[in-house]
């Protein structure tokens, strides 16, 4: 295909364009109030995602995965950032996996909340890992 990035199938998909895959209304919940970062839940493969964004990056690195650009993809992956704290601290990557040997940490954000920047320099300064955003 000339022209195919993973950042065009990631949108065609969003989009409904991906024969399967049509990602509008097939969440099993009725009409609830708005979300707070407008996102909308969606059930893909019998999973429950947050948005349609981490939705449609799950269909893209399942698809990676089959093809073999990637290897062990797991959802919902916990990282403890106060170990040995009176209190726990946990983040919680949407993806892991590995691309060429390296472990990959990846979360699917549509607005990045104080919080969550500061687990992404936590998770800098106890793991070494950079979390990649999409």
């Amino acid at each position: 295909m000339e022209g195919f990035t993973l950042e065009l199938l990631q949108k065609k998909v969003l989009a409904g364009k991906i024969r399967g895959y049509n990602l509008a209304g097939t969440c099993t919940q009725g009409p609830a109030k708005k979300a707070k970062y407008r996102n909308e839940k969606i059930i893909i493969d019998g999973i429950k995602f947050q948005s349609k964004k981490e939705g449609a990056r799950y269909l893209v690195l399942k698809m990676m995965e089959t093809a073999g650009l990637i290897a062990g993809l797991q959802l919902q992956v916990p990282f403890e950032l106060n170990k040995g704290g009176t209190h726990s601290l946990k983040y919680i990557a949407d993806f892991t996996y590995y691309e060429n040997n390296l472990q990959i940490v990846e979360d699917a954000k549509g607005y990045k909340t104080k919080l969550f920047k500061k687990k992404m320099k936590l998770m800098e300064k106890i793991y070494d890992i950079k979390i990649k955003l999409t």
